[in-house]
């Protein structure tokens, strides 16, 4: 219907209609919430869209005691979705929603596979039923001030073997820290709770976060967790001060399970640049500009935490409103959405630059005279 895509047989054309509704002709059919959940499936990332957070208990799995609730249900979803056994159509799982059954007939559908093949989500599903059955009440979350204060105490004491120290007592010790010291028994307290720095965190740049994908975040929490077994406190924040994490890694026996995890060679490329600017606090404006459209809803917040040096180096200082920066937040986030995003050649596309010709193959629009101009910056420098 819209001619932008050749397909092999009307089998193949119907297969890919659940992601492709989203680049053919608008208004042809809407777009319901399985098919944003498809799309988050074959991208593996968690979705965004309010109403599929909604509708497929991304928004109940928060209440899940191990942090991870979003992505072990998300894991779920794909092992029903992709398993060659499996395999279930989009408007099977819609029908099942609908009569209120999606938890039993997931759990049947997963059922039918060896008992030693259904991997950890099913069993996280099994601890969880609450996130697809709306029958059954969500527990109550723990408040975010506690969770901080969880991760307080055991940072402390993973750094000093000090157990006599009350949670008050210990937050103000560590307020006189060096700010370097606090990120680093933060993110200690955070590893031995299965969590990770969310992106509206700052560490979530300055241990590497934000390389890769959503998937990978959760690979570097195990890899960090892996490092921590191996590694005293001060190993770890001396490291952090000389820029030398990832040098760690290495010397600990950990780089070998950074590869394996990092299914992508690019992705360890990008993690190791992003560790090498730790201690001096030099990062590369391209991390930032990830963080910031990360956080952004389909509204753009201009003024939401915006680094100078992504105002400058990607266009929003050419913005004269709103829809300018909605315009450059969507080309963005088509680019960050494509399995082809690779920060450190957008970085050298920046100083080069050549931002518009280089973005313009990842766009979901034709880019034009006007877009050009939008991505014009003042590189490269003479």
């Amino acid at each position: 219907g819209c001619k932008k895509v050749q397909y092999c047989s009307q089998h193949c054309q119907k297969e890919a209609w659940v992601t492709h509704i989203f680049d053919c002709s608008p208004g042809l059919k809407p777009i319901a919430s399985y098919h944003y959940l498809f799309r988050a499936v074959a991208r593996d990332l968690i979705p965004t869209h309010a109403q599929t957070l909604e509708d497929w208990g991304f928004n109940r799995a928060n209440a899940s005691a191990d942090d991870h609730g979003q992505s072990n249900l998300l894991g779920v979803y794909q092992l029903v979705i992709k398993h060659y056994q499996i395999v279930l159509a989009p408007k099977t799982l819609e029908k099942w929603r609908k009569r209120g059954v999606l938890l039993q007939e997931i759990k049947k559908a997963i059922e039918r596979l060896p008992e030693g093949g259904r991997g950890e989500y099913y069993a996280w599903l099994v601890q969880n039923p609450y996130v697809l059955d709306r029958s059954l009440p969500v527990p109550a979350c723990e408040s975010a001030e506690d969770m901080a204060m969880r991760y307080l105490r055991d940072g402390w004491l993973f750094a000093t073997k000090d157990q006599s120290k009350s949670v008050a007592e210990i937050k103000s010790r560590v307020d006189s820290w060096p700010l370097q010291k606090r990120y680093c028994l933060l993110l200690c307290g955070m590893i031995f709770n299965n969590a990770s720095p969310h992106p509206t965190e700052e560490f979530w740049v300055r241990f590497g976060f934000c390389a890769g994908d959503q998937g990978d975040e959760l690979y570097l929490g195990s890899c960090y967790r892996q490092l921590l077994e191996t590694t005293s406190f001060e190993e770890l924040y001396t490291a952090y001060q000389n820029s030398d994490v990832f040098s760690l890694f290495r010397r600990k026996g950990i780089t070998m399970l950074v590869e394996l995890l990092y299914t992508v060679p690019r992705r360890v490329r990008e993690l190791e640049d992003v560790l090498r600017g730790t201690g001096r606090g030099i990062f590369k404006s391209c991390w930032f500009l990830k963080q910031w459209v990360g956080v952004q809803s389909d509204a753009p917040s201009p003024d939401f935490g915006m680094d100078l040096s992504v105002r400058v180096d990607y266009g929003f200082a050419n913005c004269r409103g709103l829809e300018d920066f909605g315009t450059l937040l969507q080309i963005y986030k088509d680019y960050f959405d494509s399995h082809k995003a690779d920060c450190l050649a957008l970085h050298e596309a920046c100083i080069k630059g050549e931002l518009f010709k280089y973005l313009r193959r990842f766009a979901r629009f034709k880019l034009e005279k006007k877009h050009r101009a939008l991505l014009k910056n003042p590189y490269p420098l003479h």
